[in-house]
């Protein structure tokens, strides 16, 4: 579970998942205000607390990284979106 380094393939993955939770949290913004009626203003603010997390998430990924297996931050990244997911779906 705890290496030394990273690898560069690990690396390259750990980006893949934080490009795609950034792009996720961008949509849910498009989803806040055309399925909820709420105006720009309040749909960003509504997410807003989510990219606070992300950005804490990223300087924490960036130290782990090399410590932890990235399948694990990966797989911890995509339970971080899908427990809000699980809320806007119902």
């Amino acid at each position: 579970m705890f290496s030394k380094t990273a690898t560069s393939r690990e690396l390259r993955f750990v980006r893949i998942v934080r490009f795609r939770a950034l792009c996720i949290d961008y949509a849910a913004t498009l989803v806040v205000q055309s399925l909820l009626g709420y105006t720009a203003f309040d749909a960003g603010l509504s997410v807003s607390p989510r990219g606070f997390g992300a950005f804490a998430a990223l300087f924490l990924s960036a130290r782990l990284v090399g410590r932890v297996d990235s399948r694990l931050l990966a797989g911890l990244d995509l339970r971080r979106l899908g427990w809000p997911a699980f809320f806007y779906a119902s």
